[in-house]
């Protein structure tokens, strides 16, 4: 078994582990200020913890010590999009995905992002960037059968729910 390093997946969510954890990030950055990992789990606790401030603050560092890694651009639009800034989310996301053509879930974000502001021409081009990288991702499925509800479009919006279902059942109430 590895050190744990703050990896924010093996947080149990207790606010006494997460200050631990936080903590002992923190440690860890005091001796390597240059290491955009450390920020971006930090942030990620920070974040889990509900500091959202201080999850920004870390993303924003991570992606100034490494503006190509599309990761971290991931993880500040997420914060962004937290707090409704939409437009920054959107704006790293397409940072993200210059970086990484197959950067799958930053397309759906985007698609979401577009499918909120009621740009449904811009969420279905996403939609059908994110398809053309995994054809059986449910998700993609789902959104679009919302886009096709949206739009009128009841057997398109019918035949991509059952799409969905096909790939994850867990979308039956779709």
């Amino acid at each position: 078994k590895g050190e744990n390093n703050g990896d924010p997946d093996h947080i149990s969510g207790n606010i006494d582990t997460l200050t631990a954890q936080i903590n002992s990030l923190s440690e860890q950055i005091r001796s390597d200020r240059m290491n955009p990992d450390l920020f971006l789990n930090r942030s990620k606790l920070y974040f889990s913890s509900g500091n959202f401030d201080e999850a920004l603050a870390d993303a924003k560092v991570a992606v100034r010590l490494d503006s190509a890694r599309p990761d971290l651009n991931y993880n500040l639009a997420g914060i962004y999009f937290s707090q409704r800034k939409v437009k920054l989310a959107g704006d790293a996301l397409e940072k993200c995905v210059r970086q990484d053509q197959k950067y799958i879930d930053a397309w759906l974000k985007l698609a979401e992002i577009y499918m909120l502001v009621g740009n449904h021409e811009k969420a279905s081009e996403y939609l059908k960037k994110a398809l053309e990288i995994d054809p059986n991702r449910p998700l993609a499925f789902y959104m679009l059968g919302i886009l096709f509800k949206e739009t009128g479009d009841t057997l398109r919006s019918i035949a991509s729910f059952q799409k969905a279902v096909e790939y994850n059942p867990g979308y039956f109430d779709a």
